[in-house]
């Protein structure tokens, strides 16, 4: 028999890319058992999308948030595998026939994953994104980074997600990370390197606010100290982490800061520079000595450029070379 999966696409104000995503699932090589799309209390009209698709489930619910809109689609889903979509991604079609074979060779796994490209939603350029596996230790591999930069590349068993806790409700952000935290101390993980989903870029990504993700995913980090000090290899990468981390948000904070192209843009960016100054003083100088350095040694461009490419070979964190 076929394994049973469960796509589940929570959605924000996001109904002008749902039909997208919904697509994606549905043209799978290896049809998902469910497809339920959780309306988390949008202002436009979901509904208007999904009615086009007879063998769809739409739950609506009340604005609570991407963590509880993913637990109200698990909870509804009879599935024992299950993807999380977000409603402006896609899912490339082999995706979940590669994810099942992932799981037939490594049956003792909490979940799985594989690569991903981002994809700018304006100029449609497309940018791969390297597969980091989870190594011999998936844990103190997750404490230093997030090596799964895209979270609709990743399939769960349903009952080891539920047994983990699923998403945590008082997130506002990295909660698919403390995720991964809790799977890779409790399971096996195991990852292969093609491509699955399509991460789409625009204004309205929420990762765009670097001091807001570097406060989130420090706090991630931090809920496992204790847990770390269990073995001094894991505290070793907690620090490490938390160094990593900072630099990559300061780093991505003057990428963004160099490619800025409207006066209007400058006021966010620097409310972000303020909070991340606020969280380390010294962050942003650093990465300023950094950018110097390159362009005395490269040039400005090629200095960007080198800047562009670390940025874009990260896995939803600083996963390159130190």
């Amino acid at each position: 028999m076929t394994a049973r999966v469960a796509v589940i696409i929570p959605t924000y104000n996001h109904a002008h890319y749902l039909a997208a995503a919904i697509d994606s699932a549905l043209a799978q090589t290896v049809p998902p058992a469910e497809v339920i799309v959780v309306d988390d209390g949008s202002r436009d009209d979901p509904a208007a999308v999904t009615a086009r698709y007879p063998t769809v489930k739409l739950i609506r619910q009340e604005n609570q948030g991407l963590s509880a809109a993913r637990n109200t689609g698990m909870r509804a889903a009879d599935s024992e595998y299950l993807v999380f979509l977000d409603a402006d991604d896609q899912l490339l079609p082999d995706a979940l026939a590669k994810q099942l074979e992932l799981f037939a060779q490594h049956p003792d796994c909490g979940m799985v994953y594989g690569s991903y490209c981002y994809v700018d939603a304006v100029t449609r350029e497309i940018t791969p994104a390297p597969l980091f596996p989870p190594g011999e230790d998936p844990f103190a591999t997750f404490l230093r980074c997030n090596c799964i930069g895209m979270h609709a590349t990743v399939m769960y068993r349903a009952d080891r997600l539920e047994a983990v806790g699923a998403f945590d409700a008082s997130l506002r952000a990295c909660e698919d990370y403390d995720a991964y935290l809790r799977m890779s101390r409790n399971y096996a993980i195991a990852a292969r390197p093609e491509m699955m989903a399509e991460y789409w870029q625009h204004d309205q990504n929420m990762s765009r606010d670097t001091a807001m993700m570097l406060r989130s995913v420090l706090g991630v980090v931090r809920r496992y100290r204790a847990a770390a000090d269990e073995r001094p290899e894991w505290r070793a990468a907690v620090r490490e982490g938390e160094a990593r981390w900072i630099r990559f948000y300061s780093d991505t904070w003057l990428m963004n800061l160099l490619e800025n192209r409207k006066a209007a843009g400058l006021v966010p960016l620097m409310r972000q520079a303020v909070g991340i100054t606020q969280i380390s003083p010294r962050a942003l100088p650093a990465s300023a000595a950094r950018m110097a350095i390159a362009n005395t040694r490269r040039g400005v461009q090629s200095a960007r450029s080198a800047l562009r490419r670390r940025l874009a070979q990260r896995a939803g964190g600083p996963n390159g070379p130190a």
